[in-house]
């Protein structure tokens, strides 16, 4: 590949005649058709990955890592094969024996940014895996005795209502007090973030 001083040292010639400016095209060209040869294979994946210290945790499009990384699934590898990443995390995340060591697994995880000590999500150790939870919903049933009506506020509702026995003096009806935390967020099987999904890997 051309190298980037190669180049520059062709837009440094003075004067800059017509084969100069032919050499440089050149070698412009020549440079961009080899980068475009290997964009289409594993070695930008490579290049990049190896500037990464090892340990590093990224998302990946496709449903295998690229070289040079591993699935953040929870599997057992090697102390002595993965020795960098091992130094890396050590066995924060699970070691089945003194052989091997288990990497994160965050499939289905979101990732977040360790607290460590600001006071947003406090009282996390670094790498601990949190549980799914939401802020509270509240709302107010307001009900009187002998009234005839009920209202709600927040996620309470009131329908139905209540009327006056002459002869008794009393109330007959019915009031269905409901509580319905969709009519004041969107509601799902868990509390989730929006998102989307991509492969967890980790730079090994």
């Amino acid at each position: 590949m051309t190298r980037a001083r190669d180049i520059a040292d062709l837009l440094n010639a003075a004067p800059p005649d017509a084969d100069t400016l032919a050499e440089l095209k050149a070698a412009i060209d020549d440079n961009s058709a080899e980068l475009a040869g290997k964009a289409s294979t594993s070695y930008v994946d490579t290049a990049v990955l190896q500037y990464l210290p090892a340990g590093t945790p990224f998302h990946w499009p496709g449903s295998s890592p690229p070289p040079g990384a591993l699935a953040r699934d929870g599997a057992a590898y090697s102390r002595t094969v993965y020795a960098a990443l091992f130094a890396a995390i050590g066995t924060d995340y699970g070691a089945p024996d003194g052989l091997t060591f288990n990497v994160p697994d965050d499939r289905g995880n979101v990732d977040r940014g360790w607290d460590n000590g600001r006071g947003v999500d406090p009282g996390r150790v670094r790498g601990s895996e949190q549980l799914d939870a939401m802020q509270n919903i509240t709302g107010t049933l307001n009900l009187s005795a002998g009234s005839r009506f009920g209202s709600g506020t927040g996620a309470f509702s009131v329908s139905g209502s209540t009327s006056q026995g002459a002869a008794a003096g009393g109330n007959s009806g019915t009031l269905t007090a409901t509580f319905d935390a969709s009519t004041q967020v969107r509601t799902a099987t868990e509390t989730r973030v929006r998102s989307r999904a991509y492969l967890a890997c980790i730079k090994y």
